[in-house]
């Protein structure tokens, strides 16, 4: 292997660095020199900072210098070290993933940083290309995905469009729960407590006498509307670029607008989706998908990208369907057992009651603190029930729970890691059990569907 057929990636990486890090070191050390009127601290600590600096810029250099690489017909081989040199050499079809990431910076310069998911148990797992010309990043992706689609078939597959969100649905999702609950209490607030009439907000304010409350109630409105604007202009960074594309094998996502990433993700690859709505997107039918891929080596267990953000609903099951052999949204819906949703309240609040009603008599603050918890409890553990629900077909689990935040989980049962068959006391007289359930540890980490009868416990473990 001869040392001069091997590529330096782009020296406009380096220099890029050398010139911010120059630039915040001068602001840094110019600050506390005139903070401190250049006493003889500050110069000496001056002194040390720009010799730590001056090694850092020296380290990236000789990273620089020393990492070589060379794209073959069949295999890019990436080489290191000045004394003992080392080859790594990675056959195309063996990257299981690319991400691809730059900066405003780097978008200027045309150079881009690839990042090449192997999927070896090692340290080597990840190989990073930082600072690569774009021309340079784009050959590297045509042959990997000419190999990949070429390997047992000579047509090669081109990437066709599937999905990019609408301003309205980035807007929508951009509206947190938080924010949700606070507009209600606050609209709550205004028609009961100070007898303003919503639907003509502005008329009641101007016609109210009370100054200091109009003043603070038009304070409060544009808070939330700065709040929610700032929200969208947030989320609109990060998914107003986003295109989702496909072809036989892979998926690829663009997002970004000053700092681009695209992905690519190996549809093998994937085990386990997630389909998550929060309250806003509930609302107008909305979800997103996430794709949780295998994990590339030791220190990167499991790597998360968002395959399709803020989708109508029955769109995005389309997509899934149509696109994953291996893995089928099925619809789960809401446990209607009336007789079960009866027991689970009675058992669940005999005992409470009747501490109560002990309580009561001794001090009745306690009891009605006590009785609050004790509404939650019941609450949660009734609503557990009724919005947890899970199906296992063709050896794929669909699990579904939340109720203001939805959550739907499609994975395959060969990669469940770990399951635990549990009965509480009250389970045990409803003839129940409880069903946890762990996938590689993440993301699926023990969760847990209560109160399952016997006949689907039976054909779960099968499925399993």
């Amino acid at each position: 292997m001869k040392n001069d057929s091997y590529l330096r990636t782009s020296i406009i990486g380096f220099m890029l660095f050398f010139v911010k890090d120059c630039f915040a070191t001068f602001l840094l050390l110019l600050t506390t020199l005139f903070t401190t009127h250049f006493s003889s601290k500050a110069i000496i600590f001056s002194y040390i900072f720009i010799i730590i600096q001056f090694f850092l810029i020296l380290k990236h250099f000789i990273e620089w210098i020393i990492f070589g690489y060379k794209l073959n017909d069949n295999s890019i081989t990436i080489r290191k070290g000045i004394i003992n040199i080392s080859y790594i050499d990675i056959k195309y079809k063996e990257i299981k993933q690319i991400n691809e990431h730059a900066s405003l910076w780097d978008r200027i310069f045309k150079i881009t940083n690839l990042s090449l998911n192997i999927g070896f148990e090692s340290n080597d797992g990840t190989i990073r290309l930082n600072s690569l010309s774009t021309l340079e990043a784009s050959k590297l992706k045509y042959k990997v995905t000419n190999n990949k689609n070429t390997a047992n078939d000579t047509k090669e597959y081109k990437p066709y469009y599937v999905y990019r969100p609408t301003i309205k649905n980035i807007f929508i999702s951009s509206i947190s729960s938080f924010q949700i609950i606070f507009v209600v209490i606050f609209i709550d607030n205004l028609t009961d407590r100070f007898n303003i009439n919503i639907s003509n907000i502005s008329d009641s304010l101007l016609t109210s006498n009370d100054v200091s409350l109009c003043i603070k109630i038009s304070i409060i409105i544009t808070i939330i509307t700065i709040l929610i604007f700032l929200g969208f202009i947030r989320q609109y960074i990060n998914y107003g670029n986003f295109n989702l594309f496909s072809d036989k094998e892979n998926f690829y996502t663009t997002s970004g607008f000053f700092n681009t990433t695209t992905t690519s993700i190996y549809k093998d690859n994937v085990y386990t989706l997630l389909e998550y709505s929060s309250i806003a997107m509930n609302l107008f039918n909305l979800m997103k998908v996430d794709a949780f891929t295998i994990s590339s080596s030791q220190n990167e267990n499991i790597t998360k990208d968002p395959l399709i953000p803020f989708i109508p609903i029955k769109r995005g099951i389309s997509i899934i369907n149509k696109e994953f052999k291996g893995l089928k949204h099925i619809d789960l819906g809401l446990k209607k057992n009336k007789v079960d949703a009866s027991k689970i309240l009675l058992l669940y609040s005999t005992f409470p009651f009747i501490i109560f009603i002990i309580l009561f008599s001794i001090n009745r603050r306690i009891s009605y603190v006590f009785l609050f918890i004790s509404i939650i409890y019941i609450g949660n553990t009734l609503i557990n029930y009724i919005f947890t629900n899970i199906n296992s077909n063709n050896k794929i689990l669909n699990i579904r729970y939340g109720f203001f935040i939805r959550k739907h989980y499609i994975t395959k049962a060969k990669d469940i890691e770990r399951i635990y068959i549990q009965q509480s006391f009250y389970e045990k007289i409803l003839n129940k059990w409880s069903l946890k359930i762990c996938v590689r540890q993440h993301p699926i980490k023990n969760i847990k569907i209560r109160f399952i009868d016997e006949n689907t416990l039976r054909h779960l473990l099968n499925q399993i």
